[in-house]
């Protein structure tokens, strides 16, 4: 049980990119005798203490006791760092939100835009420049926005058709 604990907390601390702040609160730490730039390293040295305690072992009460404390120390502090990192899912499910929300904010300036330009195509045509340079760059404009428009629901519609799906490191 606690071997399958402590992979769990080992693999969701080791998918970190970056461990440099993790490694540093580890060597800082009292518990551990190691200071390593590996964090391997500090899940062996718990995984040795661990390994002392089991029976049969000819250690005295005290240092069984010390050991103990130790453990208990060092799977605190990782457990601790485990909680504080949030977890794949979680920031890749956060940040699908955000850029979906993007999308329908930018889908929604489109058109606007879109609406602006029937708004001076019409001015246009109702002043009698439908054969102009000017209300044919609006139209040229006009059917860039509408391609952007469409391009971008096609986008939206295929995101949230498919959802979001992830695969937490904990789920595997």
């Amino acid at each position: 049980m606690l071997d399958h604990n402590l992979d769990k907390i080992k693999s969701k601390l080791t998918a970190l990119n970056n461990q440099n702040r993790l490694l540093t609160q580890l060597q800082n730490h009292t518990s551990f005798v190691t200071q390593s730039e590996d964090l391997d390293d500090y899940f062996a040295e718990t995984q040795r203490i661990a390994e002392q305690l089991v029976p049969p072992n000819k250690l005295s009460i005290e240092q069984k006791e010390h050991l103990q404390e130790k453990l208990t120390a060092q799977l605190s502090v990782f457990i601790k760092l485990a909680e504080n990192v949030p977890s794949t899912y979680e920031h890749n499910q956060t940040e699908y939100k955000a850029t979906l929300n993007k999308q329908h904010q930018q889908l929604a300036k489109y058109r606007q835009y879109l609406q602006q330009f029937d708004d001076k195509i019409r001015t246009l045509a109702d002043a009698g420049y439908q054969d102009s340079i000017q209300m044919q760059n609006l139209q040229k404009r006009r059917q860039n926005c509408l391609q952007a428009i469409n391009n971008l629901e096609d986008t939206i519609t295929r995101r949230e058709k498919f959802g979001f799906r992830s695969v937490t490191p904990f789920d595997q």
